[in-house]
């Protein structure tokens, strides 16, 4: 995605269940899912056809261009901090051990 492009939209899925609560992979649907082998989808279709059929639904969630920003520096930000923290705990350690 060029992050230039006005049109562009963040984008976010996830499952919902037939109670309306979100899953990231319904694993207890009691529908049978095989590995395609080769290039056919066909499992992966009847999976899905099985899943809405129990009344699973595919949610897609779009975000205005106008929110890439907030989310690149809320990432950056995280990572950061997370970086800063195990950082400083190696350097901790480090300088800790005797001999």
């Amino acid at each position: 995605m060029l992050l230039d492009d006005p049109d562009a939209r963040l984008v976010s899925t996830a499952w919902v269940e037939p109670s309306g609560r979100e899953v990231a992979e319904p694993s207890d649907s009691g529908c049978p899912r095989r590995v395609d082998v080769g290039q056919s989808d066909k499992n992966a279709r009847a999976w899905q056809a099985c899943l809405f059929g129990k009344g699973y639904r595919y949610a897609v969630y779009y975000h205005p261009p106008s929110r890439l920003w907030r989310f690149q520096w809320t990432e950056a930000g995280i990572l950061a901090l997370a970086s800063a923290a195990l950082g400083g705990l190696a350097v901790r350690r480090t300088l800790r051990r005797p001999g």
